[in-house]
């Protein structure tokens, strides 16, 4: 079963470090209300339609996602939950529920799946039931290996997104985690041929910008290996054509030091949608295990 082990949040929570968060961490947490209404409004609907007393959770990253957070520990400090646990599945998260009092374990103490994940997603198309989650960089790299274990070591797994970022088709760029070392570049090639005409691929450097190759200081994971960025000129293409999401990711797969990637596909029970304009709503999906994810 999957615990953690190897990454540095799990080690952290080990010890009981991450019940003192940092400085730079309380103060983002302390800025919560300032940001705008919808979003909050959008965490506070996935807590009352997916989250009750005793639920175990597992907690993705991402702006909305620390509001639902803080939503769970605002409720939990009040009584309106009570025995909550929670499976993180990267540092920020583990830091954020610290800081807002939401019990914190592993999948291994915890001995069984969760019962809701959720995750806030870079863009979706819900028509495919396929969202792209690690494009964004900040505030840490994407634990992309942690966030697929746990969406599938949970009962239902549920999506935040912006109301912008439903899309009739994935477009832009689709991180890659493939082997780090002196071992990247044989996969990197094999993949470049797979995408060529269609997208570049750029491997992701520890911070800011650099050259294709990831400059003086590529990205390395908490596991040792690297993030390569297929950055398509428009929406995701294979060998020149709008083919099947499904069709991607097993064209990937079959590519020797590809660990995982960004491409969530036919995971999702369900979608939250943050508008400016409109309420938040809910939209329900069909989860299938048809699409094999390394």
């Amino acid at each position: 079963m999957l615990g953690f082990k190897n990454s540095l949040f799990s080690q952290s929570l080990s010890r009981g470090c991450v019940a003192r968060p940092a400085r730079k961490t309380r103060l983002r947490c302390q800025a919560i209300n300032d940001l705008p209404t919808y979003k909050r409004e959008a965490a506070k609907l996935l807590v009352d339609k997916f989250i009750t007393s005793s639920s175990t959770l597992g907690l993705g990253s991402g702006e909305l996602v620390n509001l639902v957070i803080a939503e769970v520990g605002e409720r939990l400090a009040s009584g309106q939950l009570q025995s909550i646990k929670a499976v993180p599945s990267c540092n920020a998260a583990a830091s954020s529920a610290a800081f807002h009092g939401v019990p914190l374990c592993t999948l291994d103490q915890l001995g069984k799946k969760v019962d809701v994940a959720f995750e806030e997603v870079d863009m979706i198309d819900m028509s495919q039931n396929a969202a792209v989650k690690g494009v964004n960089a900040l505030p840490q790299q994407p634990q992309i290996l942690a966030l697929r274990e746990l969406a599938e070591q949970s009962s239902k797994y549920v999506l935040l997104v912006e109301a912008d970022q439903v899309v009739d088709r994935l477009h832009g760029t689709l991180p890659l985690v493939i082997e780090g070392g002196e071992d990247w570049e044989e996969p990197a090639e094999e993949l470049d041929d797979i995408f060529l005409g269609d997208a570049e691929l750029w491997r992701r450097p520890m911070a800011g910008t650099a050259n294709p190759r990831g400059g003086d200081n590529p990205y390395v994971s908490p596991e040792g290996h690297n993030i390569v960025d297929v950055r398509f000129e428009g929406s995701f293409k294979l060998f020149g054509e709008e083919q099947t999401y499904q069709s991607i990711v097993e064209e990937i797969n079959g590519v020797q030091g590809l660990i995982s990637h960004g491409l969530l596909l036919n995971m999702a029970d369900a979608v939250i949608v943050a508008s400016k304009i409109t309420e938040p709503r809910v939209i329900s999906l069909q989860r299938s295990n048809l699409v094999p994810a390394i």
